[in-house]
């Protein structure tokens, strides 16, 4: 559903049965609308338009303008925030903004897991790391290599369809993602003992982690997604 808008393409976003339609223009919005409906008419699917709004993007203090959107038959609401996977989205804010939001969750969920550990005496510093990993490391993973695997995109679409979105590779699999993807070329050297034996086969990105030291690899992990969240800002 990709629309040419200004010569740029603006492509929807998808997470399972979650979507976000982008447009530069009211009228680009619309003609997505239009083919959602079309799309969900020809396989039997429906949308929910009680949880479906629309935030109308403006500069500055600029007033929104009295946009009114329509889905089959049905208004969508227009709101100035919504949040979509989390991630907090403001009519009048960059998009960029929206990591302070993430981070203060992850402050607060933090606070609170220690908090929990400290009522239950479980205060030694390896179970905290890896309580730590296991509740708050997928909320940062979104887009990276590990959620491709970890969703299942990667056992639903066939091979041909699945290139690399950070390098353009033909192939993004588990291979690709440990030894050849560019984005962790810099990880490759610093942490050199975990690339040790290109050849061995890998199932899952789950096992090359589990493969090494737990305190080495948990920095390797870390600076993975630095490293995933660095490119994403570029």
């Amino acid at each position: 559903m990709d629309k040419e808008q200004s010569g740029e393409c603006v492509p929807p976003l998808f997470y399972a049965d979650d979507q976000a339609l982008l447009a530069t223009t009211p009228a680009g919005l619309r003609f997505q609308l239009g083919y959602l409906e079309s799309y969900c008419a020809a396989w039997g699917l429906t949308v929910n338009t009680k949880k479906t709004q629309v935030v109308v993007y403006t500069t500055g203090r600029a007033a929104a303008t009295e946009e009114r959107f329509r889905y089959g038959g049905n208004e969508v609401e227009t709101v100035p925030t919504f949040r979509y996977l989390g991630v907090h989205l403001h009519c009048r804010q960059a998009f960029a903004l929206a990591a302070s939001y993430r981070a203060e969750a992850g402050r607060r969920a933090m606070h609170l897991l220690r908090r929990r550990l400290a009522e239950n005496g479980l205060q030694a510093p390896l179970l905290s790391m890896r309580a730590f990993k296991s509740w708050l490391g997928k909320q940062w993973r979104t887009g990276s290599h590990w959620m491709a695997e970890e969703t299942g995109r990667w056992q639903r679409l066939d091979r041909t369809q699945r290139p690399c979105p950070h390098c353009q590779a033909p192939l993004e699999d588990v291979r690709h993602a440990v030894y050849d993807c560019p984005l962790y070329a810099g990880l490759r050297e610093e942490y050199a003992e975990l690339f040790h034996s290109p050849g061995h086969a890998l199932p899952s990105l789950a096992a090359f982690l589990g493969q090494a030291r737990q305190g080495r690899l948990a920095r390797f992990a870390d600076r993975c997604h630095e490293e995933h969240a660095a490119a994403l800002a570029q």
